[in-house]
């Protein structure tokens, strides 16, 4: 077994392996191509969470680590898994040569890319390349019976620690040494964690008694336990972890906060949470600490969250000085990480950070950069109701961006909210939401979900009701056209807006009856094309004295969301499946084409859609965001884990640096549009498996006809199945096979 210094901190040279596909191929064999889709930008996405929906059968994980072809291996309370990038396969005590299920520890060895696989009821290990479990022959003296660490030896090797009374070194070529704790005078018997230093010592944390120094050579030991009459000792509890970074300092985790231990001065520096203090660290049970490829320390805590520092920043000041960045838990998928109960923190080849968290599973950070920006809440909390959601954005002349939120409007400018209006005096409900913002007749108009139209003087921040005969009704839409004025749609039809007041349109209102109007637009010709609730599309001429209407059924359903007319003069209808257009509205006759899913993938309920200034058309379901590249002609999908999810009907507006912004249940998402032209190149396909396939399609336990780096030959009348993958799960979103 050889373990380099560089693989101690993890080599970041591409690996293949992990993200998979699956592919029947009968009597063929077909050519797999992968589309990407580029990314960039300054965020992060936000973390993706694997747990009992994806296939992992428990919760209560503990530890991950990958191996040469990419596969990641995470140890739980139940077993270790493998996990491909599509699915996991579990190893257990009772089908495989694992000594225990409950996984206290791992290590991939990169040069025989094995993985030493730590249990609480003793050390197994794993042929990656095959998959295979493979027994561990110790020596009688070893006495490895619980596992709870193993780290690599600055030798090349390995240190194996047993919770009780010893420690096994395992040199680079296969030699054994034990060294049990009876043999150090004044070391105390428990070892939880341990680090070498690469310098002759080992720093080995106790259950109870603290850390002890110990000088392999010498075996002279020097302990030191919590003192509460020494401000610089070490803190009081558990010491779960031990980390050594690249600047050589000593980081201790416990159930007392972080410490960094000073041995030259003997000295114990802890960092607390402080409920006062953003910039502390976020939790004081402290059980893991890593070190990612750019030098920032990550440091996961159990009740609180994660916490990311500089290390760098102890040498601009003193330790006191040092900030902590904390990322949230949220109980919202894809908003954050779901609880505070970390258990350890992984960086792959790739730079995407895997994080166990005892009780909601594992979750993945990637190492794209997310060009999409979640604009800050506003508002607080009123029972009824989430001021996280964003039901309607505008982007007015001044340059700022209007969110309608519940019973506010929040105005985002200059990269902050810079004002929260409410109108919560002048509603006819307790609460309710903006469903629509648009000037009308120079008036800034704010449309409510069945409580009517509110006129808002931003100076004055003040609100005015628009008497519109009653209270309840509900505006969906405001159109203002240059020539024609403004039109509001709204649950009862069409209304005319003019010098502060509106007034429903009898001729609209005849021919279409009291339908709820979800879209106004105007067309080439100068018709009004006017969107319902339910019965399609009405056309009118511009004095709306003649109407054609366009029936559901050329719309694949009778629910239209939105119309809108892009700067070639197309009209895109968007209905709650299905993405509809007219690509020439100058022409009497009207021409509906349907873009076939097959075009735009896993679309579920269509809410929003705009044009950026590149002339491309983006638009947003529940299943996350897509736009059409008007000179390519192709579409491309942004799935919603990786994007902010949970879209509003119409909530999209553009600013005027060409921004989009789009409204949903957790907020504003803002980004510039033109990352989608950066150039983006998938990893290498890769072959990681091929089966037979009996008459009912079951591959069954039949051996594989196909190894990686071999050929095979295939029957014409062979049905088979492929796996194959790529590097790096964060591309997992972002290519179709």
């Amino acid at each position: 077994m050889r373990i380099t210094k560089n693989e101690t901190m993890r080599n970041h040279e591409q690996k293949s392996g992990n993200l998979t596909g699956h592919c029947t191929l009968l009597a063929m064999l077909c050519i797999v191509l992968a589309f990407c889709m580029p990314v960039g930008g300054v965020n992060f996405y936000p973390p993706v969470r694997l747990g009992v929906n994806q296939g992992l059968a428990t919760t209560y994980v503990t530890h991950v680590a990958q191996d040469n072809r990419g596969f990641i291996w995470v140890g739980s309370d139940n077993g270790l898994y493998r996990f491909d990038g599509h699915s996991f396969v579990l190893y257990t005590r009772e089908n495989s040569e694992l000594p225990g299920n409950t996984v206290s520890s791992l290590f991939h060895d990169v040069a025989s890319d094995r993985l030493l696989v730590g249990t609480k009821s003793g050390l197994g290990m794993i042929d990656c390349n095959t998959g295979k479990p493979e027994k561990i022959v110790l020596g009688h003296d070893a006495q490895i019976f619980n596992v709870t660490d193993i780290v690599p030896a600055s030798d090349g090797g390995v240190w194996v620690a047993n919770h009780y009374r010893t420690i096994v070194h395992m040199s680079p070529d296969g030699k054994e040494t034990v060294y049990p704790t009876k043999d150090f005078k004044g070391l105390p018997e428990s070892v939880i964690s341990l680090a070498d230093d690469g310098k002759g010592h080992l720093i080995i944390a106790h259950s109870t008694e603290g850390v002890s120094v110990v000088d392999i050579a010498s075996r002279k030991v020097r302990t030191y336990s919590h003192d509460h009459r020494n401000p610089n000792g070490i803190p009081q509890g558990i010491i779960h972890t031990i980390h050594i970074d690249s600047h050589k300092n000593i980081w201790l985790g416990s159930n007392h906060g972080l410490s960094l231990f000073i041995p030259e001065r003997e000295i114990f520096h802890t960092f607390l949470h402080n409920p006062d203090y953003s910039g502390s660290i976020a939790g004081n049970h402290v059980y893991s600490i890593m070190e990612d490829a750019d030098g920032l320390i990550w440091v996961g805590c159990d009740m609180g969250r994660v916490s990311v520092f500089n290390p760098t920043d102890l040498t601009a000041g003193s330790p006191e000085n040092l900030r902590f960045r904390n990322y949230n838990v949220s109980q919202q998928s894809g908003r954050g990480i779901a609880n505070g109960n970390i258990r350890s923190i992984f960086e792959d080849s790739f730079g995407n950070m895997w994080i166990c968290n005892y009780g909601t599973g594992l979750e993945f950070m990637s190492h794209h950069h997310s060009p999409f920006r979640q604009l800050p809440y506003f508002g607080t909390p009123t029972e009824g109701f989430d001021n996280h959601v964003i039901w309607s954005t505008y982007a007015d002349a001044d340059g700022s961006i209007l969110l309608g939120g519940t019973n506010s409007i929040g105005v985002f400018r200059d990269g902050v909210i810079s004002d929260v209006m409410s109108f919560a005096t002048d509603m006819s409900h307790p609460y309710s939401r903006v469903t629509t913002l648009g000037r009308g007749d120079g008036d800034l108009l704010v449309g409510l979900y069945d409580d009517g139209l509110l006129r808002l003087d931003r100076e004055r921040r003040h609100f005015e009701r628009v008497n519109l005969g009653r209270p309840d009704i509900g505006i969906n839409v405001i159109f203002n056209d240059s020539l024609k004025g403004t039109f509001i749609g709204c649950s009862e039809g069409i209304l005319r807006y003019s010098g502060g007041k509106a007034e429903f349109m009898e001729a609209p209102g005849k021919a279409m009856g009291h339908l709820s109007v979800t879209g106004i637009v105007r067309d080439r010709r100068g018709r009004f094309w006017v969107s319902t609730f339910g019965n399609g599309i009405f056309v009118f001429d511009e004095k709306f004295s003649s109407v054609m209407h366009v029936h559901p059924r050329y719309m694949n359903g009778g629910t239209v969301k939105s119309l809108y007319v892009d700067s070639e003069g197309w009209i895109w209808i968007l209905t709650h499946g299905t993405l509809c257009v007219v690509e020439d509205s100058s022409q009497e006759k009207i021409v509906i084409r349907r873009v076939r899913h097959h075009s735009v993938k896993n679309i579920e309920n269509l809410r929003a859609i705009t044009e950026d200034r590149e002339g491309n058309i983006w638009f947003s379901s529940d299943t996350g965001l897509h736009v059409w590249i008007r000179k390519s002609g192709e579409y491309r999908n942004f799935q919603a884990d990786f994007v902010l999810p949970n879209f509003n009907d119409r909530a999209v507006t553009c600013d005027a640096a060409g921004n989009l912004i789009f409204g949903g249940g957790h907020g504003a998402s803002m980004f510039s549009p033109g990352f989608i032209s950066s150039e983006w190149k998938a990893g290498k396909v890769q072959i990681v498996e091929c089966l037979n396939l009996d008459h009912s399609g079951a591959a069954g336990d039949r051996e594989p006809v196909y190894t990686p780096g071999k050929e095979v030959g295939i029957n014409y009348d062979s049905s088979i199945r492929i796996v194959f993958s790529v590097a790096d799960y964060a591309q997992s979103p972002l290519i179709e096979y």
